[in-house]
């Protein structure tokens, strides 16, 4: 019931009481997370949030798909469905996904460390999550045009390559200290997404004229 009673709420105060809980998660690991922190950020008692979700974990959840649904909104729009380059789509959703981000940019604090925790009360349910991500991927790549790779390139893989090459950046810049912020990661994206596109595309695709075709 907790849920539904929150999805009764008008929209503005629904945005309120997540965009709370995405910042206080985002700025903390999970178990440092305030729920009266985030109560009190999005302007109702303690016992409120827990009339609307049954435990941290649930609002945790909730959150994470919320940005993720936000992201798919963004993203899969009516030129999406035009694209039929294999990059073309990639850079696509990554300009749209820094746009997101850059109107809300405690989005991609909480995301990269939702994704990049260890913590075992809800490091399971974040891994099925990216799993599901994973399963989904053919799906986005429906229309491309399969002539431009080279023979026997596993599209699958190369996606899956792509995202690993980002997850280890993240990885490394926490271990190093360096910043983790949404441009920053988009940077090293695009010059991976360039690296393995000159490794499996067809050479007469890669920079030429024809690559517009």
């Amino acid at each position: 019931m907790g849920i539904e009673n929150f999805e009764k709420l008008p929209c503005e105060k629904q945005t309120e009481i997540i965009n709370a809980a995405i910042e206080v998660f985002g700025r903390n690991e999970y178990k440092k997370a305030s729920t009266e922190e985030i109560s009190r950020r999005a302007g109702i008692s303690k016992g409120m949030l827990f009339y609307y979700f049954k435990d941290k974990k649930s609002l945790y959840i909730y959150a994470l798909d919320y940005i993720s649904s936000l992201v798919s909104r963004q993203v899969l729009d009516e030129k999406f469905q035009s694209l039929d380059d294999f990059f073309d789509i990639l850079s696509y959703s990554a300009d749209k996904k820094v746009q997101l981000w850059r109107q809300h940019p405690e989005y991609p604090e909480f995301v990269l460390r939702a994704y990049g925790s260890k913590n075992e009360e809800i490091s399971r349910t974040v891994a099925g999550q990216v799993k599901q991500a994973y399963e989904n991927l053919p799906g986005y790549f429906a229309n491309i045009r399969l002539d431009k790779f080279k023979d026997g390139v596993d599209i699958a893989m190369v996606s899956k390559m792509l995202l690993w090459m980002v997850e280890g950046y993240i990885a490394d810049a926490g271990r190093c200290g360096r910043g983790t912020g949404a441009q920053d990661i988009m940077q090293v994206f695009s010059r991976a997404m360039n690296l393995i596109k000159s490794a499996v595309y067809k050479p007469e695709f890669i920079g030429g004229k024809n690559e517009q075709n």
